[in-house]
């Protein structure tokens, strides 16, 4: 049974310390460290001694790429992004947006760098998190709009479909952007494999089935030799002020599929759940969730973030420390059964 932790916010080693022996006390085996391109470009030995500051604390630990190019998940910006305009995505209706072109070359050997910059760190996993091209109603876009239609984009959809991308999506156009999504991560997760690295990766939850923002199909990516750990996120406060939620059933939906999915392809499955933006008086839905992956078959799960996220305004439970304790009592619990 493994059950980890995300941490970020704190670059000071002494610091992290005393936090890495709470996250041990809290019972998890595994710490996930955010790594951003700030991050590589200004700690990037900071990042490394805390690699080496968390093994001694007996945790293992995995990197994420948090926002990179602004089409992995994250509360970070993108230097790519704004260092390189040319290769940036471009919606249908001719607007270009923050977040790199997934079929960029410049951008695909941005992060390969980057990837081995984190191998070369000593961790034991890297963590694709949430693969995605631009997501039009998350910024306030036309939910019609959809991106990459820049030139580099038309033309490779143009060579695999024999015609012109078309202004509104249908489903060549989700298959293209997931075949996308596969060539990047086919094309870099080599790079792991020689630096000796777990390769995990979290797709987008389904709200409902059928929806795809780039990793639609579970089974194109949990199929790639490249991924050790299959995983998803089916986080809920976003959701529950809509009438027809149900957010047991969100979590177990997502938790069955993922884990069935991993399963058909012999990898190992995960869940993440929210520790972050719970409510006082919602904390309940925390031990409905990490319950209910553990029933559905999760031996992996783990919770975003650290100290129920007291230390971000914009992202803190109303009752930080309760969730945080609550999380580590769940822990327990879950470590207890798998005996």
């Amino acid at each position: 049974m493994e059950t980890g932790i995300s941490y970020f916010g704190n670059r000071m080693p002494k610091h992290i310390e005393n936090d890495l022996a709470d996250i041990k006390k809290h019972n998890c085996t595994y710490v996930l460290h955010t790594c951003s391109e700030i991050d590589q470009a200004y700690y990037s030995g900071t990042m490394k001694e805390i690699v080496k500051i968390s093994h001694a604390r007996g945790l293992k630990v995995q990197m994420n790429s948090w926002a990179v190019g602004g089409v992995f998940g994250g509360e970070a910006y993108s230097l790519f992004v704004m260092q390189n305009c040319g290769e940036l995505q471009e919606l249908s209706n001719g607007k270009k947006v923050p977040a790199a072109c997934l079929n960029s070359k410049k951008f695909r050997v941005f992060l390969k760098k980057f990837v081995e910059n984190c191998a070369s760190y000593g961790i034991d996993t890297f963590f694709w998190d949430e693969p995605h091209f631009y997501l039009p109603w998350h910024f306030g876009d036309a939910p019609g709009d959809y991106g990459c239609f820049c030139e580099k984009c038309r033309k490779l959809y143009r060579e695999q479909y024999g015609k012109a991308m078309p202004k509104k999506q249908d489903s060549t156009i989700e298959e293209f952007r997931e075949k996308c999504v596969v060539s990047l991560l086919n094309e870099i997760n080599p790079v792991l494999k020689r630096g000796h690295v777990e390769t995990a990766i979290c797709v987008l939850p389904k709200l409902i089935e059928g929806e795809n923002s780039g990793t639609g199909d579970w089974d194109k990516v949990a199929s790639l030799k490249g991924i050790d750990l299959f995983t998803t996120d089916p986080y809920w406060t976003m959701h529950l002020k809509r009438p027809d939620f149900n957010v047991e059933e969100y979590i177990r939906r997502n938790s069955s599929n993922a884990i069935a999915v991993a399963n058909k392809y012999g990898k190992k499955a995960g869940i993440w759940v929210q520790c972050y933006s719970i409510k006082k008086g919602e904390e309940y839905i925390l031990e409905t969730a990490v319950r209910t992956a553990f029933d559905c078959g999760a031996r992996d799960i783990a919770a975003w973030g650290y100290g129920g996220t007291s230390y971000m305004s914009q992202l803190t439970c109303g009752r930080p420390e309760y969730c945080w304790d609550l999380l580590g009592e769940l822990y327990k619990e879950c470590h207890n059964k798998d005996k």
